[in-house]
């Protein structure tokens, strides 16, 4: 049974979290490494569950601890000439208080900066693959179940 179940296939997993302020804006990063914007989440690390990787990769990303409160979506995306096969988990982080907004940090190394923004704010400076996406997760988030996509598409 072992050499059967270390046969089997792994999938990366991709985790990314909204977190809007008081007034609706979208929480948005901006990293060193890319030239655009994104929101906070990152990669599942082995043996951690996609919940807490999001957990942890927020607290990495802005020095707050921040706790999900809601799986909005979970996405299939399907190997490309680029990149493997993947599962990416949205979850939405709720509103942020001003005392937490006041308390963010970003370590200015792989996160240099960060704004809360509206959706059309947010589609001027994030890569052309997400912005079909945010309008998307706008609708996710009103959505009272969670949502299956694949390659970023509605199929449930």
């Amino acid at each position: 049974m072992n050499d059967y179940l270390k046969s089997l296939p792994r999938k990366r997993m991709g985790t990314g979290a909204l977190l809007l302020d008081s007034v609706g804006r979208i929480l948005m990063l901006k990293p060193s490494y890319k030239d655009h914007w994104t929101i906070p989440g990152g990669v599942v690390e082995k043996d951690e569950s996609p919940k807490d990787g999001c957990n942890r990769e927020i607290e990495e990303e802005i020095g707050i601890k921040v706790r999900v409160e809601k799986l909005l979506a979970v996405n299939y995306n399907t190997a490309t000439a680029n990149k493997d096969e993947n599962l990416q988990w949205l979850f939405y982080g709720g509103v942020l208080r001003p005392s937490q907004v006041a308390k963010i940090k970003i370590d200015g190394k792989e996160i240099i900066q960060f704004k809360f923004v509206d959706l059309d704010a947010a589609l001027e400076i994030i890569e052309q693959g997400m912005r079909d996406k945010l309008p998307l997760y706008k609708r996710i988030l009103q959505s009272p179940g969670t949502v299956y996509l694949e390659n970023w598409s509605e199929v449930l």
